[in-house]
């Protein structure tokens, strides 16, 4: 059975009606708002994006002489068995020069590392007590707040609850 064009249509009456210059007025003007208003919606859109991006970003807080360490990439997507072992992290670097959000850096010894650092690839680096880095490098340690020494007295006292005095005989 073959398919056949549907005859049964009817067409409208009406004609349409000519085009005037209100009607091109109203179109354009039409046209205009939703562009302005598509444009402030990728506006909102981009700097509710910008907010999100800004809150999680870490920011760069980062002194000269700082002690970091470098993270190395080249072996993320190299799975050649002797980079399963080897070291992500480099031994400590220290701060020599900051350029926004990357930094220039170089030996404990004072040789200068060529090229720059980017902060996602850097992380502080904490010399362990009692060491000679440790000694050469203090640590910034601020002063307790009185909230501080209040949860530290808290402690102390729930600690000397849970214990229970020792009989002497």
């Amino acid at each position: 059975m073959a398919l056949r064009p549907d005859t049964n249509y009817t067409t409208s009456s009406i004609a349409p009606q000519p085009t005037t210059n209100s009607d091109l007025d109203t179109h354009f003007t039409l046209a205009d708002s939703f562009r302005y208003n598509t444009h402030l919606l990728s506006i909102t859109e981009a700097e509710r994006r910008k907010n999100i991006f800004d809150s999680q970003a870490r920011v760069p807080n980062l002194k000269m002489g700082n002690l970091m360490q470098v993270y190395d990439s080249k072996a993320d997507f190299n799975y050649a068995t002797i980079n399963k072992l080897a070291p992500r992290w480099s031994i400590p670097r220290l701060i020599t020069g900051k350029y926004l959000n990357s930094f220039t850096l170089s030996t404990l010894q004072g040789t200068p590392l060529t090229g720059l650092f980017h902060i996602r690839r850097l992380r502080p680096y904490t010399p362990l007590r009692g060491t000679t880095l440790d000694l050469i490098f203090p640590r910034d340690i601020p002063e307790p707040t009185e909230n501080d020494i209040a949860i530290a007295e808290a402690e102390e006292r729930m600690a000397d609850e849970l214990i229970p005095p020792s009989e002497s005989g």
